[in-house]
């Protein structure tokens, strides 16, 4: 089984700096049709922050981002998840939201498509 690697370039004074990092997760998709990117590894607002675990499921907090209705419209976590924001409320990240919250968000939404 081979593994997927992704690869950043990121600027290092005039020369380039190659950084490998885990694949993104794909985005959870909901019955009602809203989406989101639940993220989950040793780069990510989450905890603990390692590679190790087989799904975002299994970890304490993950970060959280990018979050649509069915319409592809931005859509607005409920207020509880202020604290998490990244900047101000509504962000386009959260950061370290406990993944119980998670999971109730999605189970809000209908569940996950299987």
């Amino acid at each position: 089984m081979s593994e997927s690697v992704v690869i950043f370039l990121l600027p290092k004074r005039n020369n380039l700096t190659i950084q490998n990092m885990k694949e993104l997760n794909k985005r959870v998709r909901c019955n009602d049709g809203t989406s989101l990117s639940v993220q989950a590894n040793q780069y990510a607002y989450c905890e603990p922050r390692i590679d190790d675990l087989s799904h975002w499921s299994d970890y304490l907090k993950v970060e959280v981002g990018y979050i649509y209705d069915a319409d592809d419209n931005s859509l607005t976590p409920p207020n509880y998840w202020q604290e998490y924001a990244d900047g101000v409320f509504p962000s386009d990240v959260y950061g370290y939201v406990p993944t119980d919250l998670v999971l109730r968000f999605i189970a809000d939404h209908g569940g996950e498509v299987q």
